[in-house]
C-alpha cells in the first residue's frame, strides 16, 4: 500500500511536513522503479550514495534541491517550486 493511501485509509491527520515526506517518498521511489533499477545505480545517476537513496524512499532524510533538479533532469522535466 502506498503512503498516501494508508493515510487516507486509516484517516490518520498528516502534517505539512509529513506530507512532504510522504510525497518526495512517492517521487523518489516511483521514479526508481518506472527505470527498473537499483538503489545503488539510481544513485549513481544523481551523483549520490545508495544510502541517501533508501532514506529519501523511507522518508527518514529530505533531498537537497540539487537532488531534485537531478532526478528531474534525469526524467526530463522542470522542476518547479512555488510559493502560494
Amino acid at each position: 500500500m502506498k503512503p498516501k493511501e494508508y493515510f487516507k485509509k486509516n484517516k490518520t491527520v498528516v502534517t505539512d511536513e509529513e506530507r512532504i515526506r510522504i510525497d518526495i517518498m512517492g517521487i523518489f521511489l516511483g521514479a526508481r522503479l518506472k527505470l527498473g533499477i537499483s538503489q545503488s545505480e539510481f544513485a549513481k545517476q544523481l551523483k549520490t550514495k545508495q544510502p541517501a537513496i533508501a532514506q529519501w524512499e523511507n522518508g527518514t532524510r529530505l533531498p537537497t534541491i540539487l537532488s531534485l533538479c537531478r532526478l528531474a533532469k534525469l526524467q526530463n522535466k522542470k522542476l518547479i517550486i512555488s510559493f502560494k
